[in-house]
């Protein structure tokens, strides 16, 4: 296994002392509270009630059995991806993205997942976020639940790579997920290399919840690089990401609307972004990108119309 070389001139570090501090107050507040009067941002996760009355609803209905085997229906997807400025060793070069797994909302997803790696063939594999769903679970239970997972992820050419999603708390996913074998990029950037190539993977803090993800501390840096490559949770960032010239932008978050109408229209896409980016490939400007539609399911563990997924990302010299 090749080692990931840091260059600590591209890093942000988020050890320093005023994020740290941001980050941890506005996970106290969107934990306890139903709607953060600041951002005008209502927390769903936190109403009790409300996904216990819609799985009421859909037990009675006689439907959820089948949107829940819809949701352990896992597909790998693979896109292909051409770039004038791909150095030439990466040409060909394979990332697995695996997102919003929130594996405490449908544990089967940790035998699922593994056996389906297994099967293909990645150089990499990043996680863009969410690692569970109930921000107020046992850690042990996901720690064992995601291990295999992770494991599994690390067997590839290079060791995997992971950034935070709106469900995953700092503490909790510095103390126990990282502790998995996991690389966490938290506001920082990092150079992977073939042989005399290299290329720049940047991941950002959620921008969608907390809203500390941040590129600006790195703006030197990210112009020196040749390609680049970004992962965040979310689709909220692709202006601002646009504006320091990144090539590609990984992120899922919003489950492809995970319960979406006929012709996969979601019924609710819980992003401020356009429809247009909320699901699958895209392109804003020179900049391309995918928003996935996810591995797990987040508040009731179905899917309809919108099929679980892992995605292969084939980096191509044009």
């Amino acid at each position: 296994m090749n080692e990931i070389e840091k260059d600590f001139r591209y890093s942000q570090t988020f050890s320093d002392a005023i994020m740290l501090e941001e980050r941890l107050k506005k996970e106290k507040r969107c934990g306890s509270g139903v709607f953060d009067l600041k951002n005008k941002t209502l927390f769903v996760e936190n109403i009790p009630f409300v996904y216990d009355f819609f799985k009421d609803l859909l037990l009675v209905s006689g439907i959820y059995g089948d949107w829940h085997k819809n949701a352990l229906q896992v597909r790998i997807r693979h896109e292909s991806w051409n770039f004038a400025n791909l150095p030439a060793q990466f040409d060909g070069f394979r990332i697995l993205q695996i997102s919003d797994i929130h594996i405490d909302a449908l544990p089967e997803l940790s035998d699922i997942i593994p056996t389906l790696m297994r099967q293909v063939d990645f150089e990499l594999c990043v996680f863009t976020g969410d690692f569970r769903f109930d921000i107020h679970c046992s850690n042990e239970r996901i720690d064992d639940l995601l291990k295999p997972i992770i494991a599994t992820a690390n067997q590839a050419e290079f060791p995997a790579l992971g950034i935070l999603g709106n469900h995953d708390y700092l503490d909790y996913t510095l103390d126990n997920v990282a502790g998995l074998g996991l690389k966490f990029l938290l506001n920082e950037s990092i150079e992977l290399k073939r042989g005399d190539d290299k290329i720049l993977i940047t991941g950002l803090d959620d921008v969608h919840y907390y809203r500390t993800g941040r590129l600006f501390d790195q703006r030197d840096a990210i112009t020196e690089a040749g390609y680049k490559l970004l992962l965040i949770h979310s689709p909220e960032y692709i202006k601002e990401a646009a504006l320091y010239s990144y090539d590609l932008y990984l992120c899922g978050h919003t489950h492809g609307g995970q319960l979406c109408l006929p012709g996969g229209i979601p019924v609710i896409s819980n992003s401020r972004s356009a429809s247009k980016y909320n699901r699958g490939r895209w392109q804003f400007g020179k900049m391309q990108g995918y928003t996935s539609l996810g591995c797990g399911a987040s508040g009731i563990p179905l899917r309809w119309n919108c099929p679980p997924e892992m995605v292969i990302h084939h980096l191509r010299r044009k």
